[in-house]
């Protein structure tokens, strides 16, 4: 029987503290928070070491649910799936980050390591199902990101079969999660659909979004996108944690007609202008917007069909 002879709380303590000593069946170990951060579902865990006192750290350098994979020695050879490839450099709060690949159908979830190295390089690569819709999502439990690249510290870069980068960056708040399905150019008669929304400060979780596409029959579009009737609904998002962004980043069919439609719970849009979105088609914009105010705003757009793109509706 262990007898704790002190209480002990995590309330107030970061990735990397130090508690004060504390005393096991008269002995007195240390407790270091090797890692604080938010599971896919929201909720915040801690994972503890809890050690001789005399040691210099209990955190290991990584305490992995994956190992870091090499890129070059996964090959995907089926048809039917393509390759993911992360690198991912840790800033100066390295216990800080943490992330989660899941697909949307909850049949494949893989969660981080504990990243305990400071400005260092890891890289994890996987094969994934050219059929199913994947997000990637990066978090931080300072709520600072990883900074950028650019500064020199941080960040994160994402690729498709090696060679396309789909995402990069480091700067963002609570989290930063973006889409992944297969390259467009292994989808024939597809055009890339992108999306970045960055939730305000305040009241994120009255943020949805919805991304519709009007078609003749339901024939013309992937298995994987639900509906039958002519008004499909591909993706739709929220609520959010505040300061947070979200990029979508996919493979739509060239000939439809598409609608995006951002909504906001109470009516007043992004507050105070801290939020904002942007809509892409083939790299060209469709909207940007602060979404002031009002409870949604519309775009209406399409690469083929001219007249989808004739007026963007509030």
């Amino acid at each position: 029987t262990t007898t704790m002879e002190d209480s002990y709380g995590l309330e107030g303590l970061s990735a990397g503290d130090n508690a004060t000593d504390l005393k096991i069946d008269g002995k007195l170990f240390a407790v270091e928070v090797c890692q604080l951060k938010t599971t896919s579902a929201g909720t915040d865990v801690a994972s503890i070491s809890i050690y001789s006192s005399t040691s210099s750290s209990g955190c290991p350098d990584v305490l992995s649910s994956v190992s870091p994979t090499n890129s070059s020695s996964v090959v995907c050879e089926d048809d039917d799936q393509f390759k993911f490839t992360m690198l991912l450099r840790t800033d100066s709060k390295p216990l800080e980050t943490s992330w989660i690949l899941y697909s949307f159908d909850q049949t494949f979830t893989i969660d981080s390591p504990v990243y305990n190295q400071i400005l260092h390089t890891y890289e994890y690569a996987t094969c994934l199902q050219s059929d199913t819709i994947y997000a990637w999502r990066i978090m931080d439990s300072g709520l600072d990101g990883i900074q950028s690249k650019s500064a020199g510290q941080g960040y994160f870069s994402l690729f498709l079969n090696d060679d396309t980068e789909i995402e990069s960056g480091g700067k963002f708040g609570s989290y930063e999660e973006i889409f992944i399905t297969a390259p467009c150019q292994q989808q024939e008669g597809y055009s890339v659909f992108r999306a970045e929304i960055n939730t305000d400060y305040d009241t994120a979780n009255e943020t949805t979004w919805t991304l519709e596409s009007v078609s003749q029959s339901s024939d013309d579009l992937p298995s994987w996108i639900n509906g039958t009737d002519t008004t499909v609904n591909f993706w739709s998002g929220g609520p959010y944690a505040n300061h947070a962004t979200q990029i979508v980043q996919a493979c739509v069919p060239e000939d439809l007609c598409y609608n995006f439609t951002i909504f906001d719970r109470s009516g007043d849009g992004f507050e105070a202008g801290e939020g904002s979105y942007e809509i892409l088609l083939n790299d060209e914009v469709q909207r940007s917007s602060s979404f002031l105010t009002g409870f949604s705003e519309s775009t209406l757009f399409g690469s083929n069909n001219t007249g989808c793109a004739s007026e963007n509706e509030r």
